[in-house]
């Protein structure tokens, strides 16, 4: 939200539906249903997989609920010290709220399967490349128990969760710094363990594909 100036960002909206580029416009349509489904899955990780039913309409909310704040905020602040986390901090703590009202009134408007409809595939690709790493990071985790020093063993496991959060929790991960990270780790006296950290290295390399 720092980076990208409100003001700018709604005239940027405002032009695309406006235009006659076809392809413009499917391109920005996919880019919201992008921001969406990341906004989601961050609430997920957020309050947990048994709210998941309700999430989505909650995703929805909440971007309309952040957008109109800082557009009214930067507004009425004349574009100075207006402070993008306050208003970030002020739009969460109203998401508790209604997270909380529709899960236990069990209100939904959204079904989330309706996210297949909008990206055919998605979630089920995420949910097989989740999975992958979850386990190829369980088994190499499972493997540095057999290490003695304790200090690098607890070294290697931090490395490994950055590596899984870096993933599946940063919008854009910075995947040169988690193959950096992994070519390190290949400094280990065991070539079955270089050769898991390759097979990791792979699934990465698959899903940057995908991005």
């Amino acid at each position: 939200m720092e980076t990208n100036k409100p003001d700018k960002l709604y005239s940027l909206f405002e032009e695309v539906t406006v235009s006659k580029d076809e392809d413009l416009k499917q391109f920005f349509k996919r880019t919201q249903y992008d921001n969406l489904i990341w906004m989601n899955e961050r609430l997920i990780d957020i309050f947990g997989e048994d709210k998941k039913p309700y999430l989505l309409d909650c995703a929805v909310m909440f971007t309309g609920i952040l957008h109109h704040n800082f557009h009214y905020n930067y507004l009425a602040k004349f574009y100075s010290n207006a402070s993008p986390l306050q208003v970030i901090r002020y739009s969460v703590e109203r998401l508790k709220k209604i997270v909380e009202d529709v899960s236990n009134s069990h209100a939904q408007l959204l079904d989330p399967d309706i996210i297949e409809q909008w990206l055919p595939g998605f979630s089920e690709k995420k949910r097989g490349y989740k999975e992958r790493v979850h386990q190829q990071i369980k088994y190499l985790k499972e493997l540095l128990e057999m290490i003695e020093d304790n200090e690098k063993r607890s070294k290697y496991k931090e490395s490994l969760d950055f590596i899984q959060e870096e993933l599946f929790i940063s919008r854009k991960p910075k995947i040169f710094l988690i193959e950096s990270i992994l070519f390190m780790m290949k400094d280990y006296p065991s070539k079955h363990w270089k050769e898991e950290i390759e097979k990791l290295g792979q699934i990465v390399q698959e899903y940057v594909k995908e991005l």
